[in-house]
């Protein structure tokens, strides 16, 4: 069963994360994603009221955080503005982000739609990218480390 969301509520008491760079447009995500020192990219877009993105996120900050692992991971709030200033960072804190994130410029729907045009406004997605800016696969909804490295080690085979 895929576990996505569309709206929920959620709230961090806060510990010690980065506060998150706000207002990433698109153009400076891609750069991201082809600059990456990791042969494969995960652009994560989140919400803090949404379980299923806190329930994956501790998986995705282990995947970063590992040295021999091949994936760099980008997340991207979708929250709304007034909760960027409130919530994010204390939120990040909570699930153990301790690198940098980044918040959404304006809409939600330009910025995912940009990367991935059939979005039907779930979350958490999860694309998946070559260091060459190819997007490989897309995970609508939650997701692990270890499906995201099957899905990376199949890439590797396939060599793209």
């Amino acid at each position: 069963m895929i576990q996505s969301c569309s709206q929920a509520t959620s709230q961090g008491a806060g510990v010690d994360a980065p506060a998150p760079q706000v207002g990433i447009e698109a153009v400076e995500l891609r750069d991201l994603i082809t600059k990456s020192k990791r042969p494969y990219v995960l652009l994560n877009f989140f919400a803090t009221w949404c379980r299923p993105c806190k329930a994956e996120l501790p998986d995705l900050v282990e995947l970063q955080n590992d040295p021999k692992s091949e994936t760099e991971v980008i997340l991207v709030s979708i929250d709304n503005t007034e909760d960027i200033r409130s919530k994010l960072k204390g939120f990040l804190g909570d699930v153990g982000v301790n690198f940098k994130t980044y918040a959404k410029a304006g809409g939600e729907a330009s910025l995912i739609k940009h990367f991935y045009p059939m979005w039907d406004d779930r979350i958490p997605l999860s694309l998946i990218y070559n260091k060459q800016g190819q997007l490989l696969e897309a995970i609508t909804g939650l997701t692990d480390r270890s499906e995201i490295e099957l899905i990376v080690n199949k890439h590797k085979q396939l060599g793209s």
